[in-house]
């Protein structure tokens, strides 16, 4: 499970790890996993790399700078993905 609580993990960063990660979602061998980026520095324009990831099944966003709008971008692309927070107005994500 990759994952940053560290704010200095932001956009730039989350898209040198999705590259490193691609290798893995082409990997037969690896059916699904998950990214923890709570308390990290992503926005809603980073998210958008996760596009690039099949397997990814469920992503925490807790404390993040990730809006309402950049959650159910994920979900329109991605609509069984899980998607962890604590912060966003009561709304509740799969």
């Amino acid at each position: 499970m990759p994952w940053s609580h560290d704010p200095a993990f932001d956009d730039s960063k989350l898209e040198k790890a999705v590259t490193v990660l691609g290798t893995l979602d082409r990997d037969s061998r690896v059916e699904a996993f998950r990214m923890d980026l709570r308390d990290s520095g992503v926005t809603d324009a980073g998210v958008n790399v996760l596009y690039e990831l099949s397997k990814l099944r469920a992503v925490d966003l807790s404390r993040t700078a990730v809006t309402d709008a950049g959650a159910s971008n994920l979900l329109h692309r991605f609509p069984t993905l899980r998607i962890e927070t604590n912060d966003w107005s009561g709304k509740a994500y799969k």
